[in-house]
């Protein structure tokens, strides 16, 4: 009966790799969760309007303005930076410039970083004091303040990075409604 002996292994537990393998996952998973709320509870990243339902009736409002510009044929050049806003404002049609304008500036991500221009006109172009703009992605919307409420509202739009431009041309989101001798 020499052939038959058997060892007993009397390595404890902790030296082997497997344990340590099977704790280790719940491990990571708990870390990772606790990392989570960590974010959730130090970044705010906006709530949801609270009155969504109404903004979202409102979007035929913003296409009819967006309509309003196109077939005005305004365009504008928007140069931005040293706490200024300076825009140039044209128009195919003629139509005589506004006071007043605003520019919204929006920020893609972050709520709290948008701001509202008022701009002043003063014979050649609009101008208005700002906060500096952080590096990223802003949406433009330039919208005449006077007429906000009426149906001769307008506003144009664009897409600006001060990181990459110094200005940026604002243009309707729409393209303008065909004129009735188009077609003959």
């Amino acid at each position: 009966m020499t052939g038959n002996v058997q060892t007993l292994d009397t390595m404890p537990w902790y030296k082997y790799p497997w344990p340590w393998f099977l704790f280790g996952l719940p491990a990571i998973v708990v870390i990772a969760g606790f990392y989570t709320l960590f974010l959730a509870k130090t970044s705010f990243d906006g709530m949801v309007e609270d009155d969504y339902y109404k903004r979202g009736l409102g979007i035929n409002h913003d296409i009819a303005r967006d309509h309003k510009a196109a077939d005005l044929g305004l365009t504008a050049e928007a140069m931005i930076g040293r706490g200024e806003a300076r825009v140039f404002l044209e128009s195919t049609t003629g139509m005589a410039f506004p006071e007043n304008l605003v520019l919204h500036f929006r920020y893609a991500t972050r709520a709290g970083m948008d701001q509202a221009v008022l701009l002043t006109y003063d014979g050649s172009f609009y101008a208005g004091s700002m906060e500096q703009l952080v590096p990223g992605k802003w949406r433009l919307a330039l919208e005449n303040v006077a007429l906000e409420d009426t149906d001769d509202a307008w506003r144009i739009l664009g897409n600006f990075d001060p990181a990459i431009h110094e200005s940026v041309r604002l243009v309707p989101s729409v393209p303008a409604a065909p004129s009735a001798s188009a077609g003959n």
